[in-house]
């Protein structure tokens, strides 16, 4: 438990150093100031962040807002798949996935129109984070692993402050690269290809 704990708080150290522009995964100031300028293409950004170089995935929101004129989320839900899948071929570096992509956006788009009234804030305003994962995970292309992503990046942007029981059942995003730094460390319990848990254990 010594070795494990100290692994732990070494880890928790190196978080501190990053700040909240890094979050976003790309060197892009207008990228890492999307949480605090426009909610909604951060969460854009976010639902599609898989299956593709998240750098990718980050500039994205602004390049539609550049090809269609605007990132009005009542206007992309109004949007059929076949014209956001349109947008999305005339982009450089367009999602590997093009038409669940195309289908999260305007599901994003929708729920931010029909939940919370144009403003996406009011997905997490003053919500704890299993409710926001229930939120984000009944949105098509939001799973587990996106929403855990999503509740980290609100908590350590400060976007939103958790209650310690919240914080405790809150797992990173168990993705291969998480993974492959664990296994430098420790190893993943069970050595599962898909963990819904992360599970540290001293080797």
């Amino acid at each position: 438990m010594g070795r494990e704990s100290a692994i732990v708080t070494r880890i928790l150290q190196l978080s501190e150093k990053i700040g909240s522009a890094e979050l976003m995964f790309t060197n892009d100031c207008s990228v890492g100031e999307l949480l605090s300028d426009d909610p909604f293409a951060f969460l854009l950004a976010a639902s599609i962040d898989r299956g593709m170089v998240a750098e990718t995935a980050w500039r994205l929101p602004g390049k539609i807002r550049t090809s269609i004129g605007h990132l009005d989320p009542s206007r992309i839900a109004s949007m059929s798949v076949e014209e956001m899948l349109n947008v999305l071929n005339k982009i450089d570096g367009r999602p590997r996935y093009l038409g669940a992509a195309a289908q999260t956006l305007i599901e994003v788009s929708k729920y931010v129109t029909d939940q919370c009234a144009g403003d996406a804030r009011e997905l997490w305003r003053n919500q704890s984070a299993k409710e926001i994962s229930r939120r984000l995970t009944g949105i098509y292309g939001i799973g587990p692993g996106i929403s855990a992503m999503v509740l980290n990046l609100l908590n350590r942007a400060g976007e939103i402050t958790f209650s310690p029981e919240d914080l405790a059942g809150m797992d990173p995003k168990p993705d291969v690269h998480l993974r492959r730094v664990l296994r430098d460390l420790v190893y993943v319990s069970g050595n599962h290809p898909q963990p819904t848990s992360l599970m540290l254990h001293v080797g």
